[in-house]
C-alpha cells in the first residue's frame, strides 16, 4: 500500500499538494526517480524552517494552555554567540 493510501489521502490530492508547493516555493522540494522521491536542498531546507514553524506553534499553544489552567509559564533563552564575537569581550 502507498503511503498515502495508508493514510487515507488519494495521491491524486498528494500531487496537487506538492504541485502547489512547487508553485509557492518556485523550485522542486523533491526530486522524483524510479525508486520513489527524494527530498532536494531546497525541501530539506523548507522542511526544516516547517518544522520549527510547528514546534513554535506547539509551543505557543503549550503556554496558552498553561496561562488558561493558572498555571505560571516560564520561558528561557539561550543563545550561543559565535568564536569571534566572543573575543570582543573585554577581560573581567
Amino acid at each position: 500500500m502507498h503511503p498515502p493510501q495508508s493514510l487515507g489521502i488519494a495521491q491524486s490530492c498528494v500531487n496537487d499538494r506538492v504541485k502547489a508547493l512547487e508553485a509557492d516555493l518556485g523550485s522542486l522540494p523533491l526530486a522524483r526517480r524510479a525508486g520513489g522521491v527524494r527530498p532536494t536542498e531546497a525541501g530539506r531546507h523548507f522542511v526544516e524552517r516547517a518544522a520549527a514553524s510547528v514546534d513554535q506553534r506547539d509551543h505557543a499553544v503549550n503556554i496558552a494552555v498553561g496561562q488558561q489552567q493558572g498555571n505560571v509559564v516560564a520561558c528561557v533563552s539561550v543563545a550561543v554567540l559565535p568564536w569571534p564575537a566572543q573575543s570582543n569581550w573585554p577581560e573581567a
